[in-house]
């Protein structure tokens, strides 16, 4: 979790957390085909909050891949401003 955070805080680039509603597009490369992404996503959304944006209440539409990349295990998050 401190790892997404360090990594949100040098991309977020000292601007503030986005308000209003959001659409978050979650990426996890696994090294493997066994793991399964509903146990990462809260933690991942959570580790977001208070740096990529407020809350995750804010989060309206989350959008969810898994692949299998054994050479380059990662997580991959896109933050979206949903327009009204």
């Amino acid at each position: 979790r401190s790892a997404l955070q360090l990594v949100a805080k040098r991309a977020m680039r000292g601007a503030p957390p986005m308000d209003g509603e959001l659409e978050v597009r979650l990426l996890f490369a696994y090294p493997t085909r066994r793991n399964d992404v509903d146990g990462a996503i809260k933690p991942t959304l959570d580790a977001l909050e208070g740096i990529a944006y407020g809350n995750d209440r804010q989060v309206g539409a989350l959008k969810v891949r898994k692949l299998c990349d054994p050479e380059a295990p990662r997580v991959e998050v896109e933050i979206v401003e949903v327009t009204p």
